[in-house]
């Protein structure tokens, strides 16, 4: 949903996987070819690594990584390095310092005045996930 409401060609380097069992190693899979079913979201290639899971992705950070590939992730291509990986705090990124890239960059999507109620769900939701 975020790269939809944001970020502008390049950021993200890849969309979100659809919302769907991982692949065969437990690892999220990049597709080449979209689902033709309008209403599924699938990922798209990785365009900046060429991988075709996120756990290839994941690895080729220096010194590696054999752990859980988890999303959402803000991915730097360049210095091949995971930004982020918890979904608020990639929303309020986008929202604030990379808000110039977006497509709307008036959209604000942590207005002042609902942010005790988005903090509040977030513990709800996060605290849940991650139990």
């Amino acid at each position: 949903m975020m790269s939809q409401l944001a970020p502008s060609d390049p950021l993200p380097a890849f969309a979100p996987p659809k919302t769907a069992p991982p692949g065969n190693d437990g690892s999220w899979e990049f597709k080449t070819t979209p689902d033709p079913d309008p209403d599924t979201l699938d990922p798209t290639w990785d365009k900046a690594n060429g991988y075709k899971t996120l756990k290839q992705v994941y690895k080729s950070r220096p010194g590696g990584h054999d752990g859980r590939s988890t999303v959402p992730m803000l991915w730097d291509s360049n210095n091949k390095e995971v930004v982020c990986n918890e979904s608020y705090d990639i929303i309020e990124l986008f929202n604030s310092g990379l808000n110039q890239l977006a497509h709307n960059p008036g959209l604000d999507l942590s207005p002042p005045s609902l942010k005790p109620k988005i903090e509040e769900w977030n513990s709800i939701v996060n605290n849940g996930v991650y139990r």
